[in-house]
């Protein structure tokens, strides 16, 4: 499922990239590709995204896909919520195996931390440094990380 995930990511940056130097939306060539991003078959319209991931592995992977669009950086600030001593618990487990924590946090996602764990207003100062460098970028910004990442970015430019 990540494959098949980093495959379409992959088709839909070059469809992008193709836009934005002013293309149409056909697939790019691998030969085309990065003589499109270093700006050599535009005319200089094109600049390299910026493609910032998380540390784990799988952020990685999907990032090899496309990283002819431009350069991959790692950011430890990227990874995900930390759950601390319930690893892997989904929400709507915790009710039945840590009733209290979820009382406690369906009153307050946003600060509630998860016990030895982050709360999502630690994962939002976490992010601080990225957010900082992504509005300093004169490029487009790709951020492959978890959702709970995501979603604090979302929040963040919304």
């Amino acid at each position: 499922d990540g494959q098949r995930f980093a495959s379409w990511l992959s088709t839909f940056v070059e469809k992008r990239v193709r836009q934005l130097a002013g293309g149409d939306n056909k697939a790019i060539s691998k030969d085309e590709a990065p003589r499109l991003i270093d700006g050599r078959s535009d005319g200089g319209k094109s600049k390299r995204i910026k493609i910032m991931i998380s540390s784990l592995s799988r952020a990685l992977e999907t990032a090899s896909r496309i990283k002819w669009a431009g350069y991959v950086e790692q950011y430890p600030a990227l990874n995900p919520l930390d759950k601390g001593l319930f690893p892997g618990l989904r929400f709507w487990d915790a009710q039945k195996e840590a009733p209290e924590f979820y009382r406690r946090w369906v009153k307050d996602k946003y600060n509630t931390r998860f016990p030895a764990g982050e709360s999502y207003h630690d994962v939002r100062v976490r992010l601080e440094s990225c957010l900082i460098e992504i509005e300093q970028q004169n490029s487009p910004v790709l951020v492959i990380a978890h959702g709970t990442v995501l979603q604090v970015l979302h929040c963040y430019f919304t």
